[in-house]
């Protein structure tokens, strides 16, 4: 679930949350959080994105709370938009090392309805300094993953569902922080409410 406002004109915060259901990636955590504050620039069809994310982990055995910035721009082509982000998570102990994302996104909405389909593809890579803590993000170093999926907006209510992957294999999400659930292709839904 997610909730997003709008503080000014520019200056958005937003929280989300995810059941994880004891997942090992986050030392058994149930609840997965993130809490943002953004700041974005618009100029014509451009749009400019800046933040930083703090992530949590309610219920976690030990200290696995993380944070990361990220910045992104985007470009409204008719119905459809498309964009390019990047988010950097400095060295921390508990990610092993650093993480670099890169991402390509687009989004289109269907005239005449209240849906809008949307995909991605990303990257992960970045140093490792604790081989077991870096498996949290990334199994074997590094991966690409991409999503297909399409949201129906109603009033502030956006219900989604999406279809995701991976290019990591189930062989190497192995450790006490590597959930061979995270790997391969998966279902997911979700709900957005807007103030």
């Amino acid at each position: 679930m997610r909730a997003d406002i709008a503080l000014t004109e520019s200056l958005h915060a937003s929280a989300e949350g995810a059941l994880l259901r004891g997942s090992p990636r986050h030392g058994g955590a149930d609840l997965g959080t993130d809490l943002a504050l953004g700041y974005r620039l618009n100029r014509g069809l451009w749009s400019f994105d800046a933040g930083a994310v703090a992530r949590l982990f309610i219920g976690a055995a030990g200290k696995l709370d993380y944070g990361e910035a990220y910045i992104g721009t985007s470009y409204a082509l008719g119905p459809a938009l498309v964009g390019l982000s990047a988010s950097y998570a400095p060295k921390q102990s508990a990610i092993g090392g650093d993480n670099l994302y890169f991402r390509a996104h687009a989004a289109m909405g269907i005239p005449g309805t209240p849906i809008t389909m949307r995909g991605h593809i990303g990257r992960s890579s970045g140093t490792i300094d604790d081989v077991v803590k870096a498996a949290r993000l990334r199994p074997g170093g590094r991966f690409i993953d991409w999503s297909l999926g399409a949201d129906l907006a109603r009033g502030p209510l956006t219900l989604g569902l999406s279809y995701s992957g991976t290019d990591m294999s189930r062989a190497i999400a192995t450790g006490p922080f590597a959930d061979p659930r995270h790997s391969g292709s998966a279902l997911g839904g979700r709900i957005g409410y807007s103030f």
